[in-house]
């Protein structure tokens, strides 16, 4: 590819990230400038707003639904107490429960009013169940325990949906009323103001500006060996952060100390395939 080629896909990546108003620095380390990458060509650093952050990736704002208020006026205070990450929308008309109860695994709570429980994701074992919300007036929310790292949202078998949507999705459809838009946020780090996804499947450098207020860094690992034993790692500045069998996926938090603003930090997704994504969840100062 030559350097003109390559400063005309650089020059698409910048008017993309430009509109979304979030800093990220890095070098993709794989050789290859014909998909989308942050970072530079030839090595020089470069500071780019982000919409996309990697090839497969992206970044969410996240913003406080306005029946949360309203829950918290009539002491319905479960999903500031437990919940984490969240996706919420609203069908625009009344939901039939008793139809929205058939999307179930398990039901924690039912009143005349509303439904909580666990909702299962196709292909996925029990461990993967988002809790759900689910109220007649319209509203419903997707989540998982604030215990949990944001990283679990991650979808291995298809990149484009985490999975809370594909959760809102199977209600919905058992409701029959369709989604027009869905809304993210955090009521663990309510001030938290974005979330950004970057994915790869092979080593990257990424640096988080000194302007990020950074409330959870965490990480998705998924290992494609064929074998149990045909292990996938993740290494952080030549730390061992962490493992994933064949056909698993290891979740965890990252410490502050080791994924610190200001400086590059070199991602390595080694040993036997697989792909990796940081998560972080933050504000700007």
């Amino acid at each position: 590819m030559t350097k003109e080629t390559q400063k005309k896909i650089m020059s698409r990546i910048f008017g993309l990230l430009l509109v979304a108003g979030l800093i990220i620095c890095g070098i993709v380390m794989i050789g290859s400038m014909n998909e989308a990458s942050i970072g530079t060509i030839d090595g020089g650093a470069t500071t780019m707003d982000s919409g996309v952050a990697d090839r497969t990736g992206g970044m969410f704002t996240l913003i406080r639904p306005v029946f949360a208020q309203e829950m918290q006026e009539v002491n319905l205070t479960f999903l500031h107490e437990e919940a984490g990450i969240s996706a919420h929308t609203n069908v625009g008309r009344q939901i039939n429960l008793d139809r929205a109860e058939t999307a179930f695994r398990t039901i924690e709570r039912r009143t005349a009013e509303y439904i909580i429980g666990s909702v299962q994701i196709l292909g996925k074992g029990e461990e993967w169940d988002a809790h759900v919300f689910v109220h007649g007036d319209g509203w419903m929310v997707a989540y998982y325990h604030r215990d949990r790292s944001v990283s679990k949202i991650v979808n291995w078998g298809n990149l484009e949906h985490t999975n809370l949507e594909i959760t809102l999705n199977k209600v919905a459809t058992a409701v029959v009323a369709p989604i027009t838009s869905i809304g993210f946020y955090n009521f663990e780090f309510p001030t938290a103001q974005n979330m950004l996804i970057v994915t790869d499947d092979d080593t990257f450098r990424m640096k988080i500006p000194h302007e990020f207020i950074v409330h959870e860094r965490s990480y998705s690992l998924r290992g494609d060996g064929h074998h149990h034993w045909q292990t996938s790692t993740l290494l952080i500045g030549g730390q061992n952060i962490g493992n994933a069998g064949g056909g698993a996926t290891t979740l965890g938090d990252v410490c502050p100390w080791v994924l610190h603003t200001g400086a590059y930090h070199t991602i390595i997704r080694g040993g036997h395939g697989g792909r990796v994504a940081i998560v972080l969840t933050y504000g700007l100062q």
